[in-house]
C-alpha cells in the first residue's frame, strides 16, 4: 500500500533534553510514529500511532505531538526515554520519525498495523519496546 503523508520529520531525543520542546516542531495532526537508535537508519526500537478514532467517526483529543509526550510502560516518555539510555550503554540517542496521515483516508491503526506487519516480516518479532499488538 502506498501512503500518502500530509507531513513527515525527524526530532530526537538525547539525555538532558526537553522532550517536549524537541517535538514542539510536530505540526497537529495525526499520525505514526517510530523510535530508532541513534540514527535516521537505526534499528527500530518502536512503532505507535496516535488517534483513536470512535465509533461515530471522531478522533479522540490526543494527537501525535501529544501522544509523544504523553506516557510509556506506566511513566512519563520522557522519564521513559531517559531510563532506557542509562540502561543500553548501546543507545545514545533516540530519534523520532514522525508521519501525520490525512485521517479521511486513513486509520491510524491502519498504518501502525502495516509498518508492524513490515517489521515482523522482516525479524519474525516486534520490535523491542513493543510488548504486544
Amino acid at each position: 500500500m502506498d501512503i500518502e503523508y500530509k507531513d513527515k520529520g525527524y526530532c530526537s531525543f538525547k539525555l538532558g533534553d526537553n522532550l517536549k520542546k524537541n517535538t514542539d516542531c510536530i505540526p497537529d495532526g495525526y499520525g505514526v510514529y517510530i523510535f530508532r537508535k541513534n540514527t535516521k537508519g537505526g534499528d527500530i526500537l518502536y512503532i505507535g500511532k496516535s488517534g483513536t478514532i470512535l465509533q461515530c467517526g471522531v478522533f479522540k483529543a490526543q494527537n501525535l505531538r501529544n501522544r509523544l509526550n504523553n506516557k510509556q510502560a506506566g511513566i512519563r516518555r520522557q522519564d521513559f526515554f531517559t531510563q532506557m539510555i542509562n540502561k543500553d550503554i548501546e543507545i545514545k540517542q533516540i530519534i523520532i520519525e514522525w508521519y501525520i496521515i490525512d485521517e479521511q483516508k486513513y486509520l491510524p491503526g491502519l498504518i501502525e498495523a502495516l509498518l508492524l506487519q513490515d517489521y515482523f516480516t522482516h525479524h519474525s518479532c516486534l520490535p523491542i519496546w513493543n510488548n504486544e499488538f
